[in-house]
């Protein structure tokens, strides 16, 4: 389990490898591999919540704010992926982001 910071978001996952991708668009939220199984080399990925193209991310995209080896094969309820956007950003969210 790990729990992120980016620009605008929170970001709460039970993946223990780092984040694999960034949007470039207005959102700046962060995604993992496992996010994207489906996807080929050629293909530009896209944010679901902005349409930007996914990028390769760098640590200096995102804060660590906690982190714990997750087990992976437990047959458990896991939130594998939890965004908040700050408070502090809401409003912008709602003007700019795809509805």
């Amino acid at each position: 389990m790990q729990k992120i910071e980016t620009k605008y978001h929170f970001i709460t996952t039970n993946e223990n490898e780092a984040p694999k991708y960034i949007c470039s668009g207005l959102c700046k939220k962060a995604f993992w591999k496992s996010e994207n199984k489906n996807s080929n080399a050629l293909e530009i990925l896209q944010c679901e919540s902005c349409n930007g193209a996914l990028i390769p991310i760098t640590k200096g995209d995102y804060k660590i704010l906690e982190f714990k080896i997750t087990p992976q094969n437990k047959r458990t309820v896991i939130i594998t992926y939890l965004s908040e956007v700050k408070p502090e950003f809401i409003e912008f969210a709602k003007a700019n982001w795809v509805k």
